[in-house]
């Protein structure tokens, strides 16, 4: 449905902004509130209106009286306040699910100005209130592949690197999404991805930088049909490298609008105010490649963040162009036994004495079952405990034999199955 509603809102996005191209105007602050105007309407064509929800421009402030910068599109609950004798509205932070900077065209100097007036968001004290802890916990196990501490000290038993991985997932959560949107602008994907490197690289160039870090990295920056998306698993993902290194950011050429719904109903779903069938038939997913890594380092007595970028992109990179569909993992017998156990029981604990014999007998060790099933996304271990990692897996045994498991919140799994089975010759 996300690429259904994406597609028409893109069609729909062309035609309009090929009619304001043609006013003929040059007056610089109308030609923006043309295009601040169709993005507005574009958001709320996208959001059910029974949802209570209003896009407008306007401020954001909290509850000590800081105030941001004027922002040009805010997904918010309600109306806000008005702001006297304008059409802009004024609302607190942890009112605003989203918040867009557009530019109808987007070049080096408009990119930087929509960081700062994104950024501005961040001194305000957000309280999280209505924010889901269940998008946290995702989040966390996707990208560290790590079970999520729930429990009393668990969070303490991870490294500092892992910690300040959690801590940054929670101000990502506190906040609203962030989005730089630019109709037109730089001319390739490499194009924009340099640009952004470049001022990386300018606002460091006397040292550690603040107001830098992962979580202050607007979540979407998208050019047209070229969009840099943050892997913050929400919802976009990138495990943890084998270096400790987290591919944060990676770029496509694609529907920009596919990628802002896919961020905003992600939202919206985990707030329960969409149902998760949101996402049904959105299996084929979006080629990205990668483009900035991150990873805390210690700095003197302060943690910091180290970033480095991945080469050019090849000549044809710059296409649209559609990833394998989604596809379960495939397990052994002994794997497939254990995801049911943890399925079943909730946790698997590693020290039983039966359940170590049992593996014996099938050639594993309790570290050779957590391996296996983390390095596929599965399952982690927490002290005694293996724990999945999925919200809810599901299992099926194939047609021609084979053991297959994988998610299943969104119905991937099920239709995955269904087609796969449908397919099955005889």
């Amino acid at each position: 449905m996300v690429r259904t509603v994406a597609e028409l809102l893109e069609q729909l996005r062309v035609r309009e902004a090929e009619i304001l191209a043609g006013q003929g105007l040059a007056h610089a602050p109308t030609i923006g509130a043309m295009y601040e105007g169709l993005t507005q309407d574009l958001l709320g064509r996208a959001i059910p209106p029974s949802l209570g929800l209003t896009v407008a421009s306007g401020f954001i402030h909290d509850s000590r009286g800081r105030m941001s910068k004027q922002l040009d599109c805010m997904v918010m609950c309600g109306e806000g306040d008005p702001i006297p004798h304008t059409s802009s509205r004024l609302t607190t932070v942890d009112n605003v699910v989203a918040v867009v900077e557009v530019k109808k065209n987007l070049y080096s100097g408009d990119l930087r100005s929509g960081y700062e007036n994104l950024a501005s968001i961040r001194p305000l004290e957000a309280e999280a209130v209505g924010r889901s802890v269940d998008l946290l916990k995702d989040a966390f196990q996707s990208i560290t592949r790590r079970a999520f501490p729930e429990r009393e000290g668990e969070l303490e038993s991870y490294s500092q690197e892992i910690q300040l991985i959690y801590h940054t997932l929670r101000v990502e959560l506190a906040y609203p999404l962030r989005v730089v949107f630019g109709y037109d602008g730089f001319a390739s994907e490499n194009s924009l991805r340099q640009s952004f490197a470049d001022y990386l690289d300018d606002v460091s160039s006397a040292g550690p930088a603040r107001g830098f870090g992962p979580a202050r990295l607007p979540s979407l920056i998208c050019c047209g049909q070229y969009v840099l998306l943050k892997a913050n698993g929400m919802p976009f993902h990138a495990p943890l490298l084998s270096d400790g290194y987290w591919p944060i950011y990676s770029s496509s050429t694609c529907n920009p609008l596919e990628m802002v719904l896919e961020c905003l109903w992600t939202r919206l779903v985990y707030e329960g105010r969409l149902p998760g069938a949101v996402f049904a038939g959105s299996s084929v997913q979006q080629t990205v490649n990668r483009f900035l890594d991150t990873r805390p380092e210690r700095v003197g007595e302060n943690w910091g963040w180290r970033y480095r970028y991945v080469g050019e992109l090849p000549k044809d990179a710059g296409m649209v162009r559609e990833a394998p569909p989604w596809e379960p993992a495939f397990v052994d017998e002994t794997q497939f036994i254990a995801i049911g156990e943890m399925g079943h029981k909730g946790q698997i604990d590693l020290a039983d004495a039966d359940f170590v014999r049992f593996l014996q007998e099938r050639g594993y060790t309790p570290d050779a079952l957590t391996e296996s099933l983390n390095r596929i996304g599965l399952a982690a271990r927490i002290g005694d405990r293996l724990i999945l990692l999925t919200r809810e897996c599901a299992c099926a045994i194939l047609p021609d034999g084979r053991l297959a498991a994988g998610e299943n919140t969104a119905g991937q799994f099920s239709r995955w199955v269904e087609e796969h089975v449908r397919d099955e010759p005889g």
